[in-house]
């Protein structure tokens, strides 16, 4: 309900009452209409502009006037010229406020969290100075931290936490509904569906949508690209009029179901708020002072993201950050904890809360930095030089925006390289090819070996990103080498002298994990996608792409938040894809691309390899221990299932026992199939004739301790190829080497794996464009450490503040510091289009 017409309901309630008035002159009702007369005076001259109000203002003051002379007045004939003076100042109000077209807005505003009020903070104040215009209020609502099982635990609302200079409203003394604003401003999209927090119920999006004629969302959060699956489609969204995003770019990165109309790319406000207070730092605190006095500021941001992917990593690597800063005369840490860090260790990883506690509790006493938990993250970032912490999260584009360096830290890292462990982030994220003389490097780098004991030499950087993983396999098919995609979306042609073509790919997606794999069937290449919405075909020959739509649902799954991918293989002229968590199993003709599914087994354990052997087709388990042998020309399928003592899985990040993904890509020979551990902890063989398995004894460890923190692994093993009669090539995670395996009597011997150091430094850039979805910054690895940042020796590029800038703007429209008043702007306008200027 706009304000025009709360002033005429109440002036028509006037009008009502004074006509009762006019039969007895009741002195008792009277006061009570001319106490309401005030009242709607009020409202009329606040939702007023100054220029608009004053004639108003006399009209309401004559009607009180004339009231007050029929109260006053004995005598009958006063009363009745009072009266019809009376009524006829009340039907000349509602007459003109009919016809008054420059009535205010009333923006209210709903945050719930200080710490975030930035996201929200820019736009009201825009609201603010446009007194012609608008009334803007800001009213703190209460919400709870939950307990594992989704109950409150504690209700708060930090209407005390807010600056100063923010009037607030008391959420108990306002009825909404009754009120029935113009627009509703709120930063929180998950309503009921969120496990750590909750708003009051009453403040969820379908509660609020009667209450308002605009509900708008502005975003809690900013991001350096990319866009994370909890916020391509909320709870709140189809309630929402308007969703503000951070650039044109992120209307791609949500979920197909919300309609682009209601994304409106005009910035974020949480950027107008750090780069205003960076134009103009603050005063630090008073018992800040002394510690920053003369040193080098870094910020150390841990978020919730990090925490909840590793919690033993994250916890590990807070205490190798504390230790690095102790006693350093040069810099000053300040460590700044998500708000909300202990309330999701409490509510979901209960058991490492005391340590995080006992953490806590040894940087504060031994005064190693300043603890951070003031409301307004804008200041402490105006006072820092510099960021280090986890990437996936808002604070990395705070910083970015300004052009203050980022060092993303990796959780893993607990330690100082020793002289061989840059192969461990070398080879972390390595996809050996069949005859093993290519390498491409998680820094999209390119290499190549001429043969087994040469050198690998570099060949090229295959895009302008240093992380990321955008390719991960080179094909050779005759004289030519195709590297393919993981994150990218087109396919390199290359030579040992560098890219000779590029094949773009229908562009479909805008984030990260386009293609699981990549298999050659003939003259063509296939991409089997991961979030792609094709199976792509690339014939080498014609030079023609070929998209399978539509098919993506049969392999695809999202299981427990996580999407995978089943198993695949060529087999004579077909590609076959399984599922990951059904029996099902997609069959393609690789010339004419027919289609058709097929179930193999009784049972709906789903696939997570596919290998051939001969004429048959091994299917390994995504869970459990069973596999399934099958002849796609027969139809028949035989299950072995393996039962060895004290065989199990763990699971590499969450290190919780299991029994997914057992057994890593097979080997074969006559007799046998020789199955290296994946998340298992056992090599085994198995019998083909009787499927007797047993444990399968070779001199490598099945389930080592990791090396160090430079040798992160998930897979422990997996075959590459048959080399010569019994030998097959093994790739062995944990120490990043090549063996030729004996299959038939286990002895294992190592293939070099020869990298020319100079090479390297194309792996030490430094700092430079990392991916699209970190567009500018310094990653922490074996070629840079911590250490080295703080004591200014990073090999590589020097952090370049312009560069930064430039590559940061591309992601964040308004970037100047006018998000807030353009949002402002496009709220009041989609208003007066919705009322037709009313």
């Amino acid at each position: 309900m706009s304000m025009k017409q709360r002033v005429l309901m109440c002036l028509q309630t006037l009008e009502s009452d004074l006509s009762k008035i006019s039969k007895t002159y009741n002195k008792e009702m009277l006061v009570a209409v001319m106490q309401n007369m005030a009242i709607t005076k009020n409202v009329c001259l606040q939702g007023l502009p100054s220029k608009n109000s004053a004639t108003y203002e006399k009209i309401y003051d004559q009607m009180l006037l004339a009231a007050k002379e029929m109260g006053d007045s004995d005598r009958v004939k006063i009363k009745k010229y009072a009266f019809s003076q009376c009524m006829e100042h009340l039907k000349h109000l509602i007459h003109k406020t009919e016809r008054e077209t420059k009535f205010k807005k009333d923006i209210v505003f709903l945050p719930y969290s200080a710490s975030m009020w930035d996201s929200l903070e820019s736009v009201w104040k825009a609201a603010c100075e446009d007194k012609e215009h608008c009334n803007a209020y800001v009213m703190p609502i209460p919400y709870c931290d939950r307990n594992p099982d989704g109950t409150p635990a504690k209700w708060r609302c930090e209407m005390d936490k807010f600056p100063k200079y923010v009037p607030t409203l008391d959420w108990r003394e306002i009825d909404l509904k009754g009120w029935h604003p113009d627009v509703i401003f709120i930063h929180n999209p998950y309503d009921d569906s969120n496990c750590v927090t909750s708003v009051e119920s009453s403040y969820y999006s379908r509660n609020l949508r009667p209450d308002t004629d605009l509900l708008i969302y502005s975003p809690y959060y900013v991001t350096s690209g990319g866009l994370g699956e909890g916020q391509r489609n909320c709870p709140a969204f189809p309630y929402l009029d308007y969703i503000i995003v951070q650039a044109e770019s992120f209307r791609k990165l949500f979920h197909p179901s919300v309609p682009v109309e209601k994304l409106i790319p005009l910035g974020s406000p949480k950027l107008d708020r750090v780069v205003n207070l960076c134009n103009n730092p603050p005063t630090p605190p008073e018992e800040w002072r002394e510690k920053l006095n003369g040193k080098k500021v870094y910020f150390y941001n841990t978020s919730l993201g990090g925490m909840l992917c590793d919690t033993t990593a994250f916890l590990n690597k807070m205490q190798y950050v504390f230790n690095t800063f102790v006693g350093r005369k040069d810099a000053c840490l300040i460590w700044r904890p998500h708000p909300l860090m202990e309330s999701t260790l409490s509510s979901m990883r209960g058991v490492a809360l005391p340590y995080y506690e006992k953490l806590k509790e040894w940087f504060i006493k031994e005064n190693i930095g300043i603890y951070d938990d003031t409301p307004d993250i804008g200041k402490t970032i105006s006072l820092s030089d510099a960021y280090i912490g986890d990437s996936s999260t808002s604070v990395t584009m705070l910083f970015a925006i300004v052009g203050k360096p980022l060092f993303i830290l990796e959780n893993g890292i607990h330690e100082l390289p020793k002289s061989e462990d840059w192969r461990g982030d070398f080879l972390g994220e390595v996809t050996f090819q069949e005859q093993d003389n290519w390498i491409v490097t998680a820094s999209n780098q390119l290499y190549y070996a001429k043969c087994e004991g040469a050198a690998y030499r570099h060949v090229c950087s295959l895009c302008e990103y240093h992380s990321g993983n955008y390719y991960f396999k080179v094909i050779e098919i005759g004289k030519k080498a195709y590297v393919c995609p993981a994150n990218a979306q087109d396919i390199l042609r290359v030579s040992k002298n560098g890219i000779e073509e590029r094949i773009p790919l229908e562009r479909k997606i805008e984030t990260a994990g386009a293609f699981a794999q990549a298999l050659q069937a003939d003259a063509g290449i296939f991409l089997i996608p991961l979030l792609y919405p094709a199976i792509v075909r690339y014939d080498t020959r014609t030079k023609e792409l070929a998209y399978i739509k539509d098919m993506n649902r049969f392999f695809v799954k999202n299981i427990q938040g996580e999407w995978r991918v089943g198993g695949s293989c060529v087999w004579q002229r077909e590609l076959l894809i399984a599922s990951p968590n059904t029996a099902e199993v997609l069959r393609i003709d690789v010339e004419t691309l027919d289609t058709k599914v097929e179930t193999v087994g009784a049972n709906n354990v789903g696939c997570f390899l596919m290998a051939v052997d001969g004429k048959d087709v091994w299917l390994l388990p995504s869970t459990g221990y069973a596999l399934r042998k099958w002849n796609p020309s027969t139809g028949e399928v035989k299950e072995y299932s393996v039962e060895i003592a004290g065989i199990k899985c763990r699971h590499p990040i969450y290190q919780f026992d299991c029994d997914e993904f057992p057994f890593g890509q097979p080997a074969f020979d006559e007799n046998y199939v020789y199955l290296p551990p994946c998340w298992g902890n056992k090599f085994v063989k198995i019998a083909k004739d009787t499927g007797a398995a047993e444990e399968w004894k070779i001199p490598l460890l099945s389930k080592p301790d990791k090396k160090n923190s430079y040798f992160r692994y998930a897979n422990v093993a997996g075959f590459l190829r048959k080399t010569e009669n019994d030998h097959w090539r093994m790739f062995y995670w944990p120490e990043r080497k090549l063996y030729d395996v004996n299959v038939k009597t286990g002895e294992c011997r190592e293939v070099p794996i020869i990298l020319d150091k100079d090479a390297l430094r194309h792996e030490a850039v430094g700092f430079a464009e990392q991916a699209e979805w970190l567009r500018y910054g310094c990653q922490e690895n074996a070629f840079h450490t911590l250490p080295a940042l703080l004591d200014g020796t990073l090999p590589g590029n020097p952090h370049d503040k312009d560069r930064q800038l430039r590559a940061y703007r591309q992601v964040a429209a308004n970037y100047d510091g006018t998000a807030g008043e353009k949002v402002y702007r496009f709220a009041m306008e989609k208003l007066s289009q919705k009322r037709g200027n009313v």
